[in-house]
C-alpha cells in the first residue's frame, strides 16, 4: 500500500485535498483523527467553551496517535493500492513539540515505525478560516518552517502544494500521478 500525507499547519487545505485525491485516484482517505477526539472532548467534558489549546493536553497525544494509526491501519485495508492520510504521527510530534514543548521518545519511535511514501506539504497562502478547533491564524508561518524543516531534516519525500484550491488540487494530483509512475517503473 502506498502511503501519501497531506501534511502542514492548521487551515491549509489538508482535508480538502484528501478528499480530492482519494476520488480522483479512486481509493480511500484517512480523517484526522485528534479532529474527532477532540471535537467528543470537548463535547463531553468541556460545556464551558475554553480555547482549543485548553482542551488538548500532553496527557491526549498518545490517544491521538495510537488512534490515528489504527484508524489508517483499517482504512488501508479497503483501499484501492494507494491511501491518503489527513495527517501522521510526524504531524503529531511537531505540536507536540510546539504546544508543550515536549519531545517524547515513544512518539520519535512512532514516527520512525511508520513509512510514508510521500508528503504533500500544504502552504500557507490561503486563507485561515475559524473551525472552533483552529486556534493559531498567526502562527502559520512558524508552523509551515517547523513541519518544513522536520521534512528536510529526516530527508523525506515531499513537494509543495500552494496557490488558491484549484492550483492545489491540479499540483497535488500531478505529484502523486509523477510518484506513482516513478513508483510503479522502480517496481
Amino acid at each position: 500500500m502506498i502511503k501519501i500525507v497531506l501534511y502542514g499547519p492548521e487551515s491549509t487545505g489538508k482535508t480538502v485535498l484528501a478528499q480530492k485525491l482519494a476520488a480522483h485516484f479512486d481509493t480511500l482517505w484517512v480523517p484526522e483523527f485528534a479532529r474527532a477526539y477532540l471535537d467528543i472532548k470537548r463535547e463531553i467534558y468541556d460545556p464551558f467553551g475554553r480555547r482549543s489549546e485548553e482542551i488538548c493536553q500532553p496527557q491526549d497525544i498518545p490517544s491521538i496517535v495510537i488512534g490515528q494509526i489504527a484508524q489508517e491501519e483499517a482504512i488501508a485495508l479497503q483501499a484501492n493500492k494507494v491511501i491518503f492520510c489527513d495527517t501522521n504521527p510526524l504531524q503529531t510530534k511537531v505540536y507536540n513539540n510546539y504546544y508543550f514543548n515536549r519531545n517524547d521518545e515513544w512518539l520519535e519511535q512512532a514516527v520512525q515505525h511508520r513509512h510514508y511514501d510521500l508528503y504533500l506539504l500544504t502552504s500557507v497562502d490561503i486563507p485561515w478560516i475559524e473551525d472552533g478547533q483552529r486556534d493559531r491564524p498567526n502562527d502559520r508561518q512558524t508552523l509551515f518552517n517547523l513541519f518544513h524543516q522536520e521534512l528536510i531534516s529526516r530527508n523525506l519525500s515531499f513537494c509543495l502544494i500552494e496557490g488558491n484550491y484549484e492550483e492545489r488540487s491540479t499540483q497535488a494530483i500531478r505529484a502523486v500521478e509523477t510518484f506513482l509512475n516513478t513508483y510503479s517503473h522502480k517496481g
